[in-house]
C-alpha cells in the first residue's frame, strides 16, 4: 500500500501467506509492529474523547457493539510473537494494540517471546494461556479478559495488570518470576467462588502494587512470595466474606507491607510467618472478619514498626502471637472489636521498641504503655498480651 515501508511490505507478504484475509485492524498491527507505533483500532486514540460518550468506543465493556473490522485474531498475535521469519521485521519495541477485540485463545504457553507485548483496552474473548512462557514485558492495562493462566511465567521487566484491567475469572501466577514490578493498581479481579488472584511462590524483583482502586472479589494469595521491595495495598478492596481475603503466609518482603489509607478487607488477612524487611503499616485500614481473625499475623517478623493506629479498625481478632517486631507496636486511635474473644492477642510477642497499647485490661503484660495511648485506643472485648516483652 502507498506509504508502506519495505519492512511493512515484507512482513505483510509473510502474513498474507498464513492469513490471506487480513482486515484493517490486522493490517494496522503489521504496520505498528514494524514501526514501534501503537495500532489504534478504535475510532479515536484518545480514551477521554467526548465523542466516545455515553458509550465509549474504546471501552471493552462495549466490545459487543464494535464493528467486525476491529477483530484481531489471537493466532496472528501468536505468529508475530514466535515466528522466526516474522521476527526479522518486528521492531524491538514490540507489539502494542489499542481498543481491539482479540478473538480466539491467545496461547503463548512455553513460548519464548523476545519482544514486549501490550494489549491496551482490548476485549479478549478467551482466557489467555501464558503458562511457562518467557517474555520481555507484558501489559494488559484497561483490557477485559475472562481469565489468565500464567503459572511459571518469566517476565524480564514489568507485568502490568492495572489501569482498568479486569478479569472475570481466575488470574493464576504461581511460580511466576517477574524481574520488575507486578502492577495491579486500579485492576479488578473477579472470581467470587474461588481465586481472584493466585500467585503462590511468586518472585518479584521490584514491588507488588495492589492499591489505589485495586479490587478483588475472591481469594488473593501470595504465600511464599519473594518480593524485592514493597507489597502495597493502600486503598485496595479485598472481598471474601468469611474466607481468606488476602493470604501472604511465609512471604519475604525486602521493603514494607502497606495495608493503609482506605485499605478494606472483608474476610481474613493472613501473613503467618511472613518476613517483612521494613514496617507493617495498617494505619486507616479496615479489617472485617467478625467470626474469626481479621488480621492474622502470628509469628510475623517485622524489621520496622507495626502500626495499627490513626483510623485502624478491626472487627475480629488481631493476632500477633509470637510476633518479632524490631521497631514499635503502635495502636493509638485504633479500634479493636471481637465480642466474646480476643480483640488483640500478642501473647509471646517480642517488641524491641515501644508498645503503645492498653495495660489495664492485661495486668500480667510485660510492656510499657503511653498514658495518652491508653485514652485514645478503643477496645471492645479482651486483650491478651500476657507474655509480650519489650527489649531495649
Amino acid at each position: 500500500m502507498i506509504g508502506w515501508t519495505r519492512e511493512v511490505i515484507e512482513l505483510a507478504n509473510l502474513a498474507l501467506a498464513r492469513f490471506p484475509d487480513l482486515n484493517q485492524s490486522e493490517l494496522k498491527v503489521l504496520v505498528g509492529v514494524t514501526t514501534s507505533e501503537i495500532a489504534y483500532c478504535g475510532p479515536h486514540p484518545d480514551d477521554s474523547d467526548p465523542h466516545n460518550y455515553p458509550e465509549p468506543y474504546n471501552n471493552p465493556d462495549f466490545a459487543d457493539f464494535w464493528e467486525l473490522e476491529r477483530d484481531i485474531r489471537a493466532e496472528l498475535i501468536r505468529w508475530l510473537c514466535i515466528n522466526r521469519d516474522a521476527a526479522a521485521w518486528v521492531d524491538p519495541r514490540g507489539l502494542r494494540i489499542h481498543a481491539a477485540r482479540i478473538s480466539g485463545q491467545l496461547d503463548l504457553s512455553f513460548a519464548v517471546v523476545r519482544i514486549p507485548l501490550a494489549l491496551l483496552r482490548c476485549r479478549i474473548t478467551d482466557a489467555i494461556n501464558l503458562q511457562f512462557a518467557q517474555i520481555e514485558f507484558l501489559q494488559l492495562s484497561g483490557s477485559l479478559v475472562p481469565g489468565l493462566a500464567a503459572d511459571g511465567i518469566r517476565v524480564r521487566a514489568d507485568l502490568n495488570l492495572g489501569d482498568g484491567f479486569r478479569s472475570d475469572g481466575e488470574v493464576s501466577l504461581p511460580g511466576a518470576n517477574i524481574g520488575g514490578d507486578l502492577i495491579c493498581e486500579r485492576g479488578e479481579f473477579v472470581e467470587p467462588d474461588g481465586y481472584a488472584l493466585r500467585a503462590d511462590g511468586v518472585k518479584v524483583g521490584g514491588g507488588v502494587f495492589l492499591r489505589n482502586g485495586f479490587r478483588a472479589e475472591g481469594k488473593v494469595r501470595l504465600p511464599g512470595a519473594d518480593i524485592g521491595v514493597n507489597l502495597e495495598c493502600d486503598g485496595g478492596k479485598f472481598v471474601k466474606p468469611d474466607g481468606h481475603a488476602l493470604t501472604v503466609d511465609g512471604a519475604r518482603l525486602g521493603g514494607g507491607f502497606f495495608l493503609r489509607n482506605g485499605f478494606s478487607a472483608q474476610g481474613e488477612v493472613r501473613l503467618l510467618g511472613a518476613d517483612i524487611g521494613e514496617s507493617l503499616d495498617c494505619n486507616n485500614g479496615n479489617f472485617v472478619n467478625p467470626h474469626g481473625h481479621a488480621l492474622n499475623a502470628a509469628n510475623v517478623k517485622v524489621g520496622g514498626n507495626v502500626l495499627l493506629k490513626h483510623g485502624f479498625s478491626a472487627a475480629g481478632e488481631v493476632n500477633l502471637v509470637g510476633a518479632d517486631i524490631s521497631g514499635n507496636l503502635e495502636c493509638e486511635d485504633g479500634k479493636f472489636v471481637k465480642p466474646g474473644g480476643y480483640a488483640l492477642n500478642a501473647d509471646s510477642a517480642k517488641v524491641v521498641g515501644l508498645s503503645f497499647c492498653v495495660t489495664d485490661l492485661a495486668p500480667r503484660a510485660k510492656f510499657a504503655c503511653s498514658a495518652q495511648a491508653l485514652e485514645a485506643i478503643s477496645i471492645a472485648s479482651v486483650v491478651n498480651l500476657c507474655s509480650l516483652s519489650e527489649t531495649r
